[in-house]
């Protein structure tokens, strides 16, 4: 597996790198906004960089190639495409070995010194991509001689912000280990107000319209993790905040929308993000010098200063935009009334033309309406015309057989029906010649408004059946009566009415009209009832603040909801930000440069403090390690004679403070422990150092078992002057260790309870029914048969043999053998004893087991009930591993050379990697609660590694195996 990802490894960071960079440069080019290939927003460089950290030079390939692609879709040509993708890789390769002769020379300067001199590295290299990519776009006329500077400025705050927000949280990652990264437990509810505060102030100063001002609160939401945890959490904090911020700007949130110009708003947004990420930067570098609560109050009254200016900079320059917004929405309402105006001027001229003479033709209305509609005075209508009752009795009537009449709303059952008669120019407006008004339910209210007031009236929004494009449009009405007729209420209107003057008006042409002169500054969205008329292009594409007006057009009211424009001059100037970007940097500075003092300071006080505690510390060390300490410590000259024993050792040994003094430590030895004690002391030149366990027997008799641990002191010409040795003692862990042994033992017979009562019960009943044979036999002599009998005689023989074997086989494992000592055994015997007690177990619980055909005849030396034990355990943890398994089986198998071989394995599950290396530690188990102590392995361990020999899991094997290896018997062999 390592030989194939050493193959695979420089192409997958290569694929990686080129994935991850396309994926973020198609991200930024969403919104490039001054051409499609500078953006304000370029995560690309922060990956870029980060790919550098982390994976190192291969990067380059994947991000030239994944340069290239992305804007080669953008529609440019080869050559500028190759120099751009050639400028992104010459960035990550200025900033990669910049990097690197800053990092080798990180232990010769200070932690502030290493965070200035990065900045100026990314800021170095980011500038080396944005003149080489603006070159590009330059020299392929994309980019203007008069727009390079603006170009050249987008680019750069694009890729600065990028490499600021994303790289210093891969150099965590890279450079950091996971443990001073995650989070403990202990640390949740701080985690949690944390994230909570990040996520409400953002939405705060990014979301909502009060917060725009309190834009210093931001840094709130960096301190905290600055204050509670590793640095990995400040910029993992920068990182949401930034991508919150800039998607809220992008869509017109936020206090950086006032100019409305997207390029421009993340720009001065940019500027602020800057101040945020070199913040987040300089506060891991206030916190390696572990002062951070002195700089802090300098940070928060820097923060507090700048943010001060900028909250009233910004509520000034608010009110300016509000009062300039309001002045601009009445201009623009007067435009759109008196636009209205004009159209009610132009229907009652047409109104007295039809009134002023006893009928008015066709082709007189034709000449009339080319004259009056030719100023090209009234934008956004499609034409005059004239409209008559159907059941009117004036001259008018005779024209409307002319055409057929038809229905706006084929469904319309009304009995009064107004017809368009007249229509003018005609062939734009020949589809509405013979429309039925009253057959649309707008139309006819307005129409009959209009008739019984006698009042100009604007419909509903209806659409013009004209219109090719089906959009909101509108009718003004003006009706005409007969000249003499008294029309002073709705009855006398009604007889008088020969028609009306209408114009059918399109919303869309109407509203641009009146509106246009203010050159995009505002945006507009007409609702008129429930229906909106009218929206102007980026009225939805940004959510800025809206302001709400209604006005009264011809008797009708509509409602107005009116934005700031794209070309909106607003009162926030570029000089508050700056304020701000620079409150928040000298507040770092200033809080740096304390940190540098205290730091300086604090070292020098430490130092002093040190050198002239040292020598004290140095006496006191030893007499308070040695006096308090809970082993035994001692000394000798270099003949072996104490010199030094330490209160714990006296009571060790029950000797008195004055015996001490030149005693041979030898001889408070046990004395069947002493030959071991002396070959390893005597090996000590070879090793270096003494360890042992033995026994010690005080004055009063007590055994008591000890672990000793020794080395030599020497002088400066390497000579033993003499030697420091501990003593613990280990009495009471022996016998624990003793004790969970038994336990091991107890809990193997447990199991193996229900199993040898199934085994003794079987052959009990062999025995039961041979005897009742004979005995029916003896009942009648003449039947009895004294072949038959002494087979069934010998069968009973047999079966009280197999009880003898699981009887022995059950006290081999059962009787305590530690403290006896080693025997020649063989392996067989050790096979048998454990299979005749577990095997019915196994197979009754129908788990296939697999024995070797026959068994070696193998010696070995050590206790024979020690290794059955050990083979119990194996066989009984595979069958926990296989019994809810599918055909589940168990393996044994012995291979017999200079050792033994012996192998456990099993169809279970494998053993996961990541526990492999604690399966042998004690109280370590996988099973319920309940179902081990997690000792069997830990104990059998212990067994085969004091016969001489190791038991491992075999990882390279398919199936779990756990092999035993033991040494083979070999005569004369030294064996403790």
């Amino acid at each position: 597996m390592q030989g194939i990802w050493t193959k695979i490894k420089i192409p997958a960071f290569v694929l990686f790198t080129f994935a991850a960079y396309y994926l973020t440069a198609k991200l930024g080019l969403n919104l490039a906004t001054i051409n499609n290939q500078a953006s304000p927003v370029w995560p690309a460089t922060g990956v870029a960089l980060s790919a550098m950290i982390i994976f190192g030079p291969t990067s380059l390939i994947g991000i030239f190639f994944a340069a290239f692609l992305v804007n080669l879709q953008t529609g440019l040509n080869i050559s500028a495409t190759t120099l751009i993708a050639f400028g992104n890789m010459l960035e990550a390769a200025v900033f990669y070995f910049a990097g690197r002769r800053l990092l080798e020379s990180k232990e010769t300067y200070g932690a502030h010194t290493i965070f200035i001199f990065g900045l100026g590295i990314i800021v170095l290299s980011t500038a080396t991509s944005a003149t080489v990519g603006t070159a590009a776009l330059y020299f392929s006329s994309i980019v203007s001689k008069d727009n390079i500077l603006v170009n050249w400025q987008t680019w750069w705050v694009g890729d600065l912000l990028g490499a600021f927000i994303i790289t210093p949280m891969a150099y965590k990652i890279a450079y950091t280990k996971w443990d001073e990264i995650s989070i403990k437990s202990s640390q949740i509810f701080k985690f949690s107000i944390v994230t909570i505060a990040a996520i409400l102030i953002s939405y705060f100063v990014f979301g909502s319209d009060f917060g725009k001002s309190y834009l210093f609160c931001i840094f709130i939401g960096i301190y905290l993790p600055a204050l509670w945890f590793n640095s990995f959490w400040i910029y993992l904090t920068s990182l949401c905040i930034c991508s919150y911020a800039v998607y809220q700007t992008s869509t017109g949130h936020g206090p950086f929308t006032s100019s409305f110009s997207v390029n421009e708003s993340l720009i001065h947004l940019q500027i602020f993000v800057a101040a945020l990420a070199i913040t987040s930067m300089g506060l891991e570098s206030i916190k390696t010098e572990k002062l951070f609560w002195r700089s802090s109050v300098v940070l928060i009254v820097g923060w507090i200063l700048a943010g001060l200016t900028f909250h009233f900079s910004y509520k000034s320059s608010e009110s300016e935009d509000e009062l300039k917004l309001k002045s601009l929405i009445t201009q623009a309402e007067n435009e759109i009334s008196n636009r209205i105006n004009d159209y009610l001027q132009l229907i009652g001229g047409g109104a007295g033309f039809i009134g002023a003479s006893e009928f008015v033709s066709d082709k007189e209305w034709h000449v009339y309406s080319e004259r009056v509609l030719s100023t090209n005075r009234f934008p956004g209508i499609t034409g005059i015309g004239l409209i008559v009752p159907e059941k009117s009795n004036s001259r008018y009537r005779a024209h409307l057989p002319i055409f057929d009449l038809k229905n706006a709303d084929p469904k319309s059952e009304k009995n009064e029906k107004f017809v368009v008669t007249y229509i003018e120019p005609y062939l734009e407006n020949q589809k509405a010649l013979g429309l039925n008004i009253s057959s649309e339910e707008n139309r006819f209210q307005a129409i009959i408004y209009a008739r019984d007031t006698g009042l100009p009236t604007m419909t509903k929004p209806i659409t013009l059946i004209q219109d090719q494009f089906s959009r909101p449009g509108f009718h003004i009405l003006l009706p005409v009566y007969k000249q003499g007729f008294p029309v002073q209420n709705t009855e006398q209107r009604k007889i008088a009415l020969i028609g009306f003057i209408y114009t059918p008006i399109i919303y869309e042409l109407f509203i641009n009209s009146a509106i246009a002169k203010f050159e995009n500054q505002i945006n507009l969205k007409v609702v008129d009832g429930t229906t909106e008329a009218y929206a102007s292009t980026d009225f939805k594409k940004f959510n800025a603040k809206e302001t709400f007006t209604s006005i009264e057009l011809a008797g009708h009211r509509i409602n107005l909801y009116w934005k700031k424009g794209p070309k909106f001059v607003s009162s926030l100037s570029s000089v508050s930000l700056w304020i701000g970007f620079f409150g928040a940097v000298f507040s770092l500075l200033f809080a740096l440069v304390l940190s540098s003092l205290q730091n300086i300071s604090v070292r020098a006080e430490s130092l002093a403090s040190k050198m002239t505690k040292e020598v004290e510390n140095q006496k006191k060390m030893w007499q308070t390690l040695s006096e308090l300490s809970p082993i035994g410590i001692y000394l000798t000259d270099k003949n072996e004679k104490c010199t030094y024993a330490n209160p714990t050792w006296r009571k060790i040994h029950d000797i008195n403070e004055s015996e001490v003094q030149n005693i041979d430590w030898t001889s408070l030895i046990h004395p069947d422990d002493f030959d071991k004690v002396l070959n390893k002391w005597k090996s000590k030149d070879v090793t270096g150092n003494f360890t042992c366990t033995y026994r010690v027997r005080k004055i009063s008799g007590e055994i008591m078992y000890v672990s000793a641990l020794s080395a030599s002191i020497k002088d400066e010409d390497n000579n033993v002057t003499g030697y420091l040795g501990t003593i613990l003692d280990v009495t009471e862990l022996h016998q624990n260790q003793s004790a969970l042994v038994n336990s091991v033992k107890m809990s193997a017979l447990g199991q193996m309870a229900g199993g040898l009562a199934h085994e003794i019960n079987n052959p009990l009943a062999i025995l039961h029914g041979k005897i009742s044979i004979i005995e029916q036999m003896f009942s009648n002599p003449k039947k009895l048969n004294a072949e038959v009998a002494d087979r069934h005689i010998q069968d009973m023989f047999s079966t009280i043999d197999r009880i003898a074997k699981i009887i022995r086989g059950l006290s081999s494992i059962a009787k305590e053998s530690d403290h006896e000592p080693f025997e020649i055994c063989q392996i067989q015997t050790a096979f048998e004893s454990s299979l005749i007690l577990c095997n019915k177990r196994i197979t009754e619980k129908g788990i296939n087991l697999i024995l070797p055909e026959s068994y070696p005849d193998f010696m070995f030396l050590g206790r024979n009930e020690q290794i059955s034990q050990v083979l119990i355990s194996l066989l009984y943890n595979a069958l926990d591993a296989v019994v809810d398994q599918p055909n589940p089986w168990i393996k044994l198998e012995v291979q017999v050379g200079k050792s033994v071989v012996i192998e456990v394995s099993n169809s279970g599950p494998p053993i996961p990697a990541n526990i492999q290396s604690k399966i042998f530690d004690p109280f370590f188990t996988t099973k319920d609660i309940g179902k081990g102590m997690g000792l069997g392995l830990s104990v059998s361990k212990g067994i085969i590694e004091r016969h001489k020999g190791r038991i491992y899991l075999d990882a390279t094997k398919q199936y779990t195996t756990f092999t035993i290896e033991l040494p083979a018997y070999i005569e004369n062999a030294n064996v403790a």
